[in-house]
């Protein structure tokens, strides 16, 4: 392991040096994680951290957790946008706090995205008020994660708030709140009559479902 982990580190060349990093995670070598966390600490080199971030997440090494979440605030965003990738495989409560707090303060979208992701893994039921605040921020993908966090995290308590997207300007937002709300409630509204139903017939499905439990919904 201790040569795999020489070659990771000294490589730049990024092609050559995934191929190092997939060796290492694949290893299952106890040492994996260790030596990684040990080179994301240490490294100048951003795309170096990036990738032993990267590889810290899908060896779900929980001891990395605090230098991936201190990375939440680093100013490359690459670095941050990896970091809430790996919080959405490595379990730690600990980590909500910052991650609403980055939440707050993101303004590249795919961080957001990540860090919208991450929430909805660790449970963070206390970032719906800051979900809700960028639910309308960025393009499509990006809302469509925020808001699908939402959903994950406030369960059936959201489908109020969910339901006022089944009219959002954006048809694919409203198609995968639809779909959010159906699994929630554990109906489909795929059919109709011996067709599937266009993506405007199915929203329209889900409004007519909320229409018709909304004033009783609890």
């Amino acid at each position: 392991m201790g040569k795999l982990l020489e070659r990771f580190e000294s490589e730049h060349e990024m092609e050559a040096q995934q191929h190092a990093l997939r060796d290492i995670v694949y290893s299952q070598d106890d040492a994996a994680g260790p030596g990684l966390l040990k080179i994301a600490s240490r490294t100048k080199d951003v795309q170096t951290k990036t990738l032993a971030i990267i590889g810290l997440g899908e060896l779900e090494f929980h001891e990395a957790a605090p230098l991936i979440v201190s990375s939440l605030r680093d100013d490359n965003r690459d670095v941050r946008e990896v970091s809430a990738g790996a919080l959405c495989h490595i379990k730690d409560p600990s980590s909500i706090p910052p991650l609403i707090e980055a939440l707050k303060d993101e303004r590249n979208n795919d961080v957001v995205t990540w860090i919208a992701n991450a929430l909805a893994v660790q449970g963070g039921k206390a970032a719906i008020p800051a979900l809700k605040s960028r639910a309308n921020d960025g393009p499509t993908q990006t809302r469509m994660n925020v808001i699908g966090a939402i959903g994950a995290l406030g369960s059936r308590d959201e489908i109020p708030y969910l339901a006022t997207f089944l009219d959002d300007r954006d048809i694919w937002v409203a198609l995968s709140v639809a779909r959010r709300i159906e699994e929630t409630i554990g109906e489909r509204f795929e059919s109709c009559g011996k067709d599937p139903c266009t993506i405007e017939e199915r929203i329209q499905k889900v409004k007519d479902w909320w229409q018709a439990h909304r004033s009783t919904w609890k």
